[in-house]
């Protein structure tokens, strides 16, 4: 299979996310909500602004 490179806007990924947890059906002051909000940020964030020292 084919991998091809998406590009997409931060805002994108941001409707992305929020879309997500909005999938959880879970309340915004729940732990779980909070755990998977805080790891979408922080892919969000390595998408948006790779670490290039890593690779």
């Amino acid at each position: 299979m084919e991998r091809k490179a998406i590009a997409c806007s931060q805002i994108e990924l941001e409707l992305l996310r929020d879309r997500i947890l909005l999938d959880l059906k879970l309340g915004k002051q729940a732990p779980g909500y909070k755990a998977v909000q805080k790891a979408l940020n922080r892919f969000i964030a390595e998408l948006t602004y790779p670490n290039t020292s890593v690779f």
